[in-house]
């Protein structure tokens, strides 16, 4: 497929261009009513990792090759659906190809293990690191079982690229099984974001593991079960809207024609461990790519085999790559990206859009993200 997957998306993009302004459904956020009302057919599998997690993965299935679209920080495989009729998932499926939507550990979809229970702190003790080690490598082995090796193009955005480069650096032999990597708002050292969230990340990154666990925190966010983070603002309006504005300038708000701020907070956040936010903070703080020290040589042993947490390199992932970002990214900065080519040994395309870091997903001309 290579090249010629971009090519199709290439036809896409001349319709979509000349709509400014979308009305997109509102939708709910399980995937089930989402594939629903678009009236997609929807197959669930189960991916089981090395280290025992159970991770549900969907499928939209197709006769043409294979799409594996995979998630970002906080989000899950419907996140690729929620715009609707404007979404990658339904374009791409709707033009035949057969398209996997990969979700990781500790989301809403992926909260079993063989033996854990999400209520384990032990359950919680990964951060993404164990997405590229484990998760992807599972991922990717059930869809080529399912679909006897077909080609295989992956498709990540932000953390879905993080992830992917722990697996070039940790597991490379997968790397092989990809016959194209598309990497929208590329993520890896973070270091010279715009976002507010750098003057957070230092305090974050050097607050000690065992303080969370001291408190019982384990999973994020931090909230009551079946409270939205939407339900919060508006059960405690007027304190939440300053909040709100930092909280959508931090990520990146959506322009014109995407789903509005309400719709969005329907949908978003998913969980996660706050490991992996310790990781992200970690990085960022040291200006470096590399796995999370867990600030105890023993921890550090069990995890990778060493009493420090060891560098992840970018050479390994030498399939044909292609690279889209944008300058007005407050996440993903566009002088991170010109080193993240420099480094990677196979980039074919690189385009530079005008999108903020949730339009990728959110917005309703979201096909410019990728031309």
């Amino acid at each position: 497929m290579g090249m010629g997957f971009l090519d199709n998306i290439l036809s896409w993009i001349a319709w979509v261009r000349n709509w400014t302004k979308l009305k997109i459904p509102l939708n709910e956020y399980d995937i089930e009513r989402l594939t629903s009302k678009l009236r997609l057919v929807l197959e669930k599998h189960q991916a089981i990792t090395q280290d025992g997690y159970i991770l549900e993965i969907h499928r939209l299935p197709g006769h043409g090759p294979s799409v594996l679209l995979q998630h970002g920080l906080l989000c899950t495989s419907a996140s690729w659906l929620i715009a609707g009729r404007y979404s990658l998932a339904y374009l791409l499926n709707r033009a035949g190809y057969d398209v996997w939507l990969g979700n990781l550990r500790g989301n809403q979809y992926c909260r079993n293990h063989v033996h854990l229970d999400p209520s384990d702190p032990e359950f919680w003790e990964f951060t993404f690191h164990h997405h590229g080690v484990y998760d992807l490598p599972a991922i990717i082995s059930k869809i080529k079982d399912v679909t006897c090796g077909r080609e295989l193009v992956y498709v990540g955005h932000s953390m879905g690229t993080t992830s992917l480069f722990v697996m070039a650096s940790q597991a490379s032999t997968y790397v092989g099984q990809i016959s194209l990597a598309i990497l929208l708002a590329p993520v890896w050292q973070g270091s010279e974001m715009k976002s507010n969230l750098r003057f957070i990340a230092p305090l974050v990154a050097n607050v000690k593991p065992k303080i969370f666990s001291s408190m019982g925190l384990y999973e994020f966010p931090f909230r009551l079960p079946g409270v939205t983070l939407l339900k919060f603002v508006e059960e405690n309006h007027p304190l939440m809207p300053n909040f709100i504005q930092w909280f959508f300038s931090a990520i990146g708000e959506c322009k014109d024609g995407a789903l509005g701020r309400d719709e969005i907070l329907k949908h978003l956040p998913s969980t996660t461990s706050v490991y992996v936010l310790l990781h992200f903070s970690q990085n960022i703080t040291d200006k470096s790519f590399k796995s999370y020290d867990w600030k105890c040589m023993d921890k550090n042993k069990e995890v990778y085999g060493k009493p420090g947490a060891p560098e992840y390199t970018l050479e390994q992932l030498d399939c044909p790559t292609a690279i889209f970002y944008s300058e007005e990214d407050v996440l993903a900065a566009h002088e991170e990206v010109s080193m993240l080519e420099r480094l990677l040994p196979n980039v074919v395309f690189k385009k530079k859009v005008s999108l903020s870091h949730l339009d990728y997903i959110f917005a309703g001309n979201i096909l410019v993200a990728y031309i």
